[in-house]
């Protein structure tokens, strides 16, 4: 009996004594491992492992961890959160760059809006010297239908158009805007009149609105009270070709 219990006493002395010769078990102490430290326990170590625990060791003097990251027991457990460590990283590192991306193309719209804008108000500026139009007055006319039966009614507003250039206008782009009295209800509809304008002649043209029984301000209009109105002009097409718009102007 005494030598079966010296026998058991030897295999778990070997036992231990394995181990502890097993750098995979090596105990991590509460202050890690020194530089020389680290460096002689990744020396046997596999050379994948070596890396990711040095990686770890040198983590740990900065303290950088990822969200939920602990203390590991042991050098195989502390080459585990490495490789944690890595996956977070290369997930954040993809985050970063879609953020980044996303700041970029938000950026990158805003330029181009602020480009237009300018470019915008620069066409503005050049088409008011050369094209003024102006509505005179508006009236409601009936529509009716091809067998005679009148089927609603449109808004009639008419233009007068001056050409203060140099050059024969054959058509513009433009918005017809209209609101009441404190700007509450407001309506528009853009088109483009194709009209020739012959260089320093004045004419007079009609644009049509549909009415909309639904609308408050129609119904205020039908109601004679006032409105404001206004064509607020977007470009200008001439004779010889050539145009007058935000993109033909140059910031």
């Amino acid at each position: 009996m005494l030598r079966h219990s010296k026998l058991f006493s030897v295999a778990l002395a070997l036992f231990f004594l394995a181990g502890c010769s097993d750098p995979y078990e090596r105990q991590i102490p509460a202050g890690y491992f020194t530089p020389g430290e680290a460096q002689s326990i990744a020396e046997s170590l596999s050379p994948q492992d070596k890396d990711s625990f040095l990686k770890w060791a040198n983590r740990m003097q900065t303290n950088d961890r990822y969200p939920g990251e602990s203390s590991p027991p042991n050098v195989r457990s502390a080459i585990l959160a490495q490789n944690n460590f890595e996956k977070f990283d290369r997930e954040r590192q993809i985050q970063l760059s879609l953020q980044r991306a996303e700041i970029a193309k938000k950026q990158q719209q805003e330029d181009l809006r602020q480009e237009y804008q300018e470019r915008k108000l620069l066409a503005n500026e050049e088409i008011s010297k050369i094209l003024d139009v102006q509505i005179s007055g508006y009236h409601r006319e009936p529509i009716w239908s091809v067998t005679g039966n009148q089927i609603g009614w449109n808004w009639v507003f008419d233009l007068k158009i001056k050409n203060k250039g140099t050059k024969k206008i054959n058509a513009f782009k433009g918005t017809l805007k209209i609101a009441d009295s404190f700007d509450k209800y407001t309506s528009s509809m853009s088109g483009q009149v194709d009209i020739e304008v012959p260089a320093g002649k004045t004419i007079t043209y009609s644009v049509t609105y549909p009415n909309n029984d639904d609308s408050p301000l129609h119904n205020m209009m039908q109601r004679g009270q006032r409105i404001q109105y206004s064509w607020l002009l977007d470009s200008v097409a001439f004779a010889d070709g050539s145009t007058l718009d935000p993109l033909s102007a140059s910031p």
